[in-house]
């Protein structure tokens, strides 16, 4: 096993001659999805949920701690110093992890977390040596690659679109905040994550509204807000035209693109007789 590289808080995991993380103690607890089941006066037994959400889970770090077997003062130093960097009162913790078995592809990904325990540090005086150990949680289960990966896509002719977005052919997780892009012209577009006509139920939104050739629309999936304007690709400095995004009964909180069965998520886009001149996805990568 190879163990990937951690920040804590901005704090290194592993410092040399004076903390270093235990190996293979970085392993988080199962994934698991919360479920709710419904029950209503008169009806017999349960209705279970839909869209359970995945729980968040908990890391537990385990540092060796060092010091001089001369210097007794050296190896409490070290403890506190290390102690105070992780205990520091503060909302979230950012945390790093990079290379090592979980991130093949030496990406750093980061997560954010809670501080929810600190236990009392087991100090071997005679050795020079402590262990501390930490429990964090990650509010968020997936972890999320530091940097946006960007997927663009050129239709050549004016029929349906079905294809895999191939930038994120690594991704193990569902992406809940892409942010979609589309260059005109278009009219009455609608984006689907999965073909609704093998897959169902597919996940759909209509853009209700007529873009010309010079135009572009910017459709942000987590929050359904949408900006029109000439030139602006990424940014969302268009007007505002949220009015015109119409998501199925089928979409939950937001339109989910997710990966299946090892191949990049897909994404479908009937044109309604039109032919864009480009549809683009941007998001960080989410990872189990």
């Amino acid at each position: 096993m190879v163990d990937a590289t951690y920040m804590i808080g901005g704090t290194a995991g592993s410092v040399e001659g004076r903390w270093k993380l235990k190996r293979g103690t970085t392993w988080r607890s199962s994934i698991s999805t919360r479920a709710t089941d419904i029950q209503i006066p008169g009806w017999h037994g349960s209705i279970p949920s839909q869209r359970d959400a995945i729980d968040s889970t908990r890391l537990q770090f385990v540092w060796h701690v060092y010091g001089d077997q001369d210097n007794p003062g050296e190896l409490m130093e070290n403890l506190d110093h290390l102690r105070s960097l992780v205990t520091t009162p503060r909302a979230d913790l950012t945390i790093t992890r990079q290379g090592g078995d979980f991130t093949p592809t030496g990406l750093a990904q980061t997560a954010v977390g809670r501080l929810r325990n600190v236990e009392e540090p087991n100090v071997i005086v005679p050795g020079a040596l402590a262990e501390l150990r930490a429990t964090v949680e990650l509010m968020s289960p997936f972890w999320r690659s530091s940097s946006e990966v960007e997927w663009n896509y050129y239709p050549e002719s004016v029929g349906n679109i079905s294809v895999t977005m191939s930038a994120f052919d690594v991704i193990t997780a569902p992406i809940t905040d892409a942010i979609i892009l589309i260059d005109g012209p278009a009219d009455g577009l609608r984006i689907a994550n999965r073909d609704g006509y093998t897959h169902q139920p597919a996940e759909s939104v209509l853009i209700d509204m007529t873009l010309n050739p010079n135009e572009q629309l910017r459709l942000d999936c987590a929050t359904w807000e949408a900006q029109m304007g000439v030139g602006i690709e990424w940014s969302d400095l268009g007007a505002d035209v949220s009015a015109a995004i119409k998501p199925s009964v089928d979409v939950g909180p937001a339109l989910t693109f997710t990966p299946q069965q090892g191949d990049p998520p897909a994404i479908f886009v009937n044109q309604n007789g039109t032919q864009i001149s480009r549809i683009g996805v941007r998001a960080k990568g989410a990872y189990l």
